[in-house]
């Protein structure tokens, strides 16, 4: 018999010398149930919680290899390079049709970044209205401001006291239309120069 056996064995010895039951007492189990559920919680988590801007897509989005993403959109993504504190953590394909992304009637990919420890999301489209400028649907946008950000025209998203930009929209030279959206805080005039610079 093991130790932890004979241990186990004893206690019950004592328990029925004493007129308790063996069993666990009611208290104990519902400690025992709480902890068991915290650490159900807290490892499925990033399952339960989805990033904002992928909950707002209506949960159709699944990790997937950037060479996936690309070939189910149809075009080849840009990437961000030259910017040290970015890392692409998870690159997605974006449906046609989901209602609340930045291009709805359009398939894209999605690149999922921290920036400098910030989250940032890059929308990318085929461009439905290729040779014509960036515009923006009233009805689902907030105001946006025509800005050149890294010698690009550029809509810029800003904060109430236009300091800082939360979202970036601008067309490439290749027909894209690319969505920068900042998640966790509003980026700085320099890093969004950075990153529209790197794509």
């Amino acid at each position: 018999m093991s130790d932890l056996s004979a241990r186990l064995q004893r206690i019950r010895l004592l328990q029925e010398e004493r007129g308790q039951s063996p069993e666990l007492h009611p208290a104990t189990i519902g400690v025992v149930a709480g902890i068991l559920t915290v650490l159900l919680l807290i490892l499925a988590a990033p399952l339960l919680i989805p990033v904002h801007e992928r909950a707002n897509l209506g949960g159709s989005l699944a990790t997937m290899q950037l060479a996936d993403a690309e070939t189910a959109a149809g075009f080849h993504a840009h990437i961000l390079r030259g910017y040290a504190g970015a890392v692409l953590r998870a690159a997605f394909y974006v449906k046609a049709g989901v209602p609340k992304s930045p291009a709805p009637g359009t398939p894209g990919v999605l690149l999922d970044y921290s920036i400098d420890g910030s989250s940032v999301e890059v929308y990318e489209y085929r461009d439905p209205s290729l040779g014509t400028p960036l515009v923006i649907n009233s009805q689902t946008q907030a105001p946006a401001l025509a800005e050149p950000i890294a010698g690009r025209d550029c809509l810029v998203w800003r904060t109430p006291d236009r300091r800082l930009i939360t979202q970036v929209g601008w067309k490439t030279s290749d027909g894209l239309l690319i969505y920068l959206v900042a998640l966790q805080a509003p980026i700085t005039d320099g890093m969004a120069q950075a990153i529209v610079g790197g794509l």
